[in-house]
C-alpha cells in the first residue's frame, strides 16, 4: 500500500484543520478502547451483524460511509477483509503514509495499540474480526513458530509487531 505521499482529495474534507498526527501508543501510558467500541466510534455506526465472546474476541460485519478519522488504540488486532467497490485509501500513521487500493478481497490489519488517520472516499463494506494478542501467540506456538509473530500491515514484506504486542 506503498505510493504517492500526495494526499488524496476529498471535496468534503476542504477546508478542514490539517491531519492530526496520530502516532503509535504507549501502552503503559493509555487505556485501549475494546475493537467493536472503537469500531462504532469511529464508523459512527452499528455493525450489520457481531458475535464476540467474553473477551472481546469476535467477528463484525460493517456496512459504513466514507471515513475520514482517525482510529485510536485498541485492545485487539482488526483483520478487516474488504467486500466493497474499488477505491483508493489512505493511512497516516506519524510521518508514514500508506496510501493504497481497497478491491474485494484485500486484507487489512490494524495492530493491536496502534493510532492511525483513515480517509476512505466511498462507503465500505468490511468483515472484521478482533484478535486478542494471547491467541495471537498461542497460535503461532501451535504452530511451531519460535520468532516473534510479524504483522504485514499492508506491505509486501513482513514487519515486526507493534511494540504493544510483544
Amino acid at each position: 500500500m506503498t505510493g504517492s505521499t500526495a494526499p488524496m482529495r476529498n471535496p468534503s474534507s476542504r477546508g478542514q484543520p490539517p491531519l492530526p498526527g496520530a502516532q503509535p501508543v504507549d501502552i503503559a501510558t493509555t487505556e485501549r478502547r475494546a475493537a467493536d467500541l472503537e469500531m462504532a466510534r469511529v464508523l459512527r455506526t452499528e455493525p450489520t451483524r457481531m458475535a464476540l465472546d467474553a473477551s472481546g474476541a469476535g467477528i463484525a460485519y460493517w456496512k459504513h460511509d466514507p471515513l475520514h478519522d482517525v482510529v485510536e488504540p485498541m485492545s485487539h488486532h482488526v483483520i478487516m477483509a474488504y467486500n466493497g467497490v474499488m477505491q483508493r485509501m489512505e493511512r497516516r500513521s506519524g510521518k508514514s503514509v500508506s496510501i493504497g487500493t481497497f478491491r474485494p478481497g484485500v486484507v487489512i490489519i490494524i495492530p493491536e495499540g496502534s493510532s492511525s488517520r483513515w480517509d476512505i472516499p466511498k462507503p465500505v463494506d468490511v468483515v472484521q474480526l478482533y484478535l486478542p494478542n494471547a491467541t495471537l501467540k498461542r497460535v503461532a506456538g501451535e504452530a511451531g513458530s519460535q520468532e516473534r509473530p510479524t504483522c504485514w500491515s499492508g506491505r509486501r514484506t513482513p514487519t515486526p509487531l507493534h511494540p504493544g504486542c510483544s
